[in-house]
């Protein structure tokens, strides 16, 4: 891999100098893949280089490549600029590779559906959203086995599963929910991303429960749309909302804890949407917002880029 890599690296800056183009910086996403490119074309154009950290490739690619974690440790610190999408990517790497000394700025996935709608208390109904091909990795199963017990505590709670698939993929689906005789579970068909913060504004709250998960932009359309959220611990946006009631932290494997969080925001709809509204109204939700993104991303690069060449490379 590091070899293909390197040779790929060759053949962009050929490229680059073919078209007379020198960059002021190289940006890499994902350490463990581009960032082997990005160090290499950094050297070859003498400027410096940034990188993205996308928790679910690079944890992985950290775990079964350890004869590179030598190359990474120099990538990840050589870096001017790191951008984990979540704080989970930035512990993983801070684990596996030591901490960083130069500048590391979280820049979290956006969505073109930001807006902030201000929550309102519902019918006792979950949802979810995901196209069904990643019906295992998204848990699907924990989340039809939860409804299935909380159905019987709660007559009125339901389950709606948005998000299209093949026949094969729904068929799967009806099968766990025949099987667990969780009536109160619907799968919803496809929705368009457009409405998809309105359905959410309309729900009591949001789960998704995955077994790996980046990031989920889908977690902050949901809050940014006034829609508490259960998600998966060590994953997703955890470390985003550390105090915060209405984002819930489960693991994947506990059955029982996604049981409790998705009971939680039903029974405790009212409050959790109280405190949503609070960090919304006190603007604490505008980080996630598109435009207020790509304004850290620039001005980030800006900064660095006017520093001093020899402060870049010292």
């Amino acid at each position: 891999m590091q070899a293909s890599l390197l040779r790929l690296a060759d053949r962009i800056a050929d490229d680059l100098v073919r078209k007379g183009i020198k960059p002021d910086l190289i940006h890499g996403h994902k350490l463990s893949i581009e960032g082997l490119i990005a160090e290499k074309l950094s050297e070859y154009f003498g400027c410096p280089y940034a990188l993205s950290i996308q928790v679910n490739t690079d944890r992985k690619i950290l775990k079964f490549r350890p004869d590179l974690l030598a190359s990474y440790r120099r990538i990840y610190h050589g870096a001017e600029l790191v951008f984990p999408f979540s704080v989970m990517g930035q512990r993983v790497c801070d684990n596996a590779l030591g901490a960083r000394t130069k500048p590391t700025i979280l820049l979290p996935c956006t969505s073109p559906e930001d807006r902030i709608i201000a929550p309102r208390v519902v019918d006792p109904v979950l949802a979810s959203v995901f196209h069904l091909k990643d019906h295992r990795n998204k848990n699907v199963a924990a989340l039809v086995r939860a409804s299935a017990e909380i159905q019987k505590r709660h007559p009125a709670y339901a389950f709606h599963l948005y998000g299209g698939g093949s026949v094969e993929q729904e068929t799967a689906i009806d099968k766990l929910i025949a099987a667990s005789q969780a009536t109160s579970f619907v799968r919803k068909g496809p929705i368009p991303h457009e409405n998809v913060q309105s359905m959410l504004n309309g729900a009591c709250g949001f789960a998704m429960v995955s077994k790996r998960e980046t990031f989920g932009m889908v977690f902050l359309e949901a809050l940014l749309g006034g829609c508490p959220v259960v998600f998966p611990k060590d994953w997703a946006i955890d470390g985003f909302f550390d105090e915060a009631s209405f984002a819930l932290g489960v693991s994947a494997n506990d059955g029982s804890g996604i049981e409790a969080a998705m009971e939680r925001l039903v029974v405790e709809q009212v409050a959790l949407k109280k405190e949503l509204a609070t960090w919304q109204e006190s603007g604490k939700l505008s980080q996630f917002q598109r435009e207020n993104v790509i304004a850290t991303y620039k001005a980030s690069v800006r900064a660095a880029l006017d520093k001093p060449k020899c402060s870049l490379w010292a």
